[in-house]
Formats: structure tokens, C-alpha cells, sequence
């Protein structure tokens, strides 16, 4: 029953609909392939996050300390190649899945202070700018979406 307002309201058969929904929910219900599969475009995209060095909100990481700039001058490094040094946090960046759960997951101990940014170091003395990089984009978003709609036909059509 669908209520429009105090006096008028519409009765309508939804069982149909709600078995549809039920059979629709009972086709993706631990299917453990689609949620690696979405943590894998989910991964790909954040790493891709690293070589773009912009943030969800679509800004442009914060430049790196002028001091850190030298010491990667020094080492002949790119002194613009922020949370790539050494690519440790990057590839650290794993997909995992349960049945109904697509994970990204990292053991690398300062990833949250990048990803948010915050007071670091001895007695939290240095301020390290958020580098986010734990997002998706809306392309990654729709193409999670696509693979969900796509193995949801294929399991309907087959039964």
C-alpha cells in the first residue's frame, strides 16, 4: 500500500515485485567472485590515486615540505612524487572479499596519516597535509555498478 496522504491511499499486488526483488538479492547473497571482482576495480583505481595525486574532493595533493623536496633532490628523486618514494604504501594496498564484502586493506602502519592527514613524529609535533587516496572515482562507481547489473543478468538468465 502506498499512502499519499491521510485520506488517499493506493492498494496495489506487489507480490510479484517483491519476489523479483528476493530472487534479484538471492542472485548476488554470497557471491564471493563479484565482490573480488569489485575490489579489484575498486583497488585499481586507488592506485591509480598515487599517480594522479588528487584527493576525492578533486584537489591537488599539498606539495611536499620544502626540506623533504632537498633530501629527494639529494637522493635524485623526484622531489614532486608524493607517497611514491620508495612505492611501499602504493603496492602495500590489497583487494580482499568475503561473500558480501569488497575490501581494500593495507598493514602499512602510517597510511591512515597520509590518507587524513594529521600531527606526526615525536610528540605529534609535524603536520602531515591529507593525501587522500582511499576513494573511488564515479567512473570506478559506475563500473562497479555495471559489473553487479552484468553478473545479475547473467544469473538470471541462467536460473
Amino acid at each position: 500500500m502506498l499512502t499519499l496522504a491521510d485520506n488517499i491511499s493506493i492498494k496495489f499486488d506487489d507480490r510479484e515485485l517483491k519476489k523479483a526483488l528476493s530472487n534479484i538479492r538471492s542472485l548476488t547473497k554470497g557471491d564471493k567472485t563479484l565482490m573480488e571482482l569489485i575490489a579489484i576495480i575498486a583497488n585499481k583505481n586507488v592506485f591509480d590515486h598515487f599517480d594522479r595525486h588528487k584527493s576525492g574532493s578533486k584537489t591537488r595533493w599539498s606539495d611536499l615540505a620544502s626540506s623533504t623536496q632537498k633530501q629527494r633532490v639529494k637522493k635524485k628523486k623526484s622531489p614532486n612524487d608524493m607517497l611514491r618514494f620508495t612505492r611501499h604504501l602504493q603496492n602495500s594496498i590489497k583487494p580482499e572479499s568475503k561473500p558480501l564484502q569488497a575490501i581494500l586493506k593495507t598493514n602499512v602502519e602510517y597510511a591512515a596519516i597520509h590518507n587524513f592527514g594529521g600531527q606526526a613524529g615525536l610528540g605529534k609535533k609535524v603536520t602531515i597535509p591529507q593525501r587522500e587516496f582511499m576513494w573511488l572515482d564515479e567512473k570506478t562507481k559506475q563500473n562497479i555498478l555495471k559489473a553487479i547489473s552484468d553478473r545479475i543478468k547473467t544469473k538470471w538468465k541462467s536460473g
